[in-house]
């Protein structure tokens, strides 16, 4: 169970650590999440997918497809869909490379998770994932979020509620960790469209 939002952030990274040391979170640990980009040598139009792969769900590959422009799918899969992808006709794009690492911070229920997205090799901006794992349930998770990043980070509503989220809090009733996966590809192919490298 879970319901999380990605932030992007402008802010300096040690600024939010230190901001999270004063509000007494313990640091439990470290996360990763990286982004591989598959290209279709076939299917002509077919756009391709992204593998990602989180380091809460180590025995999961998310796989993330634009169908269209504006419509795409994020599925889980076992690890084993690596290994089958380059099979399907897709040839892996080494040249595009999308990570991110950082700390990760728990208080009850909220687990809190800050690290510097790279694109390509070079450091963008922080991406914080707020997760409550109490609930799937989106409008419940919705309130206990929205209070937590008032609270821990002294966000505007306006600020955090990106387009990206809007569509999860108005469409959706119960939230997956695929979705999650869903808004760091959201978000990274947002980086790189607005500064390509």
């Amino acid at each position: 169970m879970v319901v999380a939002w990605v932030i992007e952030s402008q802010n300096n990274l040690d600024d939010f650590h230190e901001l999270l040391d004063r509000s007494q979170l313990e640091e439990c640990g470290r996360y990763s999440v990286d982004i591989e980009v598959y290209r279709s040598s076939f299917v002509q139009g077919h756009r391709g997918c992204y593998l990602v792969h989180h380091s809460n769900y180590p025995e999961t590959t998310f796989v993330h497809s634009a169908v269209e422009e504006r419509r795409s799918r994020t599925i889980m899969a076992d690890k084993g869909i690596d290994l089958i992808v380059s099979k399907l006709l897709m040839v892996k794009d080494d040249k595009t490379t999308y990570s991110v690492t950082g700390k990760v911070y728990r208080i009850n229920d909220i687990v809190i998770r800050i690290g510097r997205a790279v694109v390509n090799g070079v450091a963008k901006n922080v991406l914080v994932e707020l997760a409550y794992e109490a609930t799937s349930f989106t409008p419940h998770g919705t309130g206990v979020l929205m209070n937590a990043t008032k609270k821990l980070f002294q966000l505007d509503q306006q600020l955090v509620m990106g387009s990206h989220l809007r569509h999860y809090v108005m469409f959706r009733e119960t939230f997956t960790p695929s979705d999650i996966a869903d808004q760091y590809v959201n978000l990274f192919y947002q980086m790189r469209k607005r500064a390509p490298v």
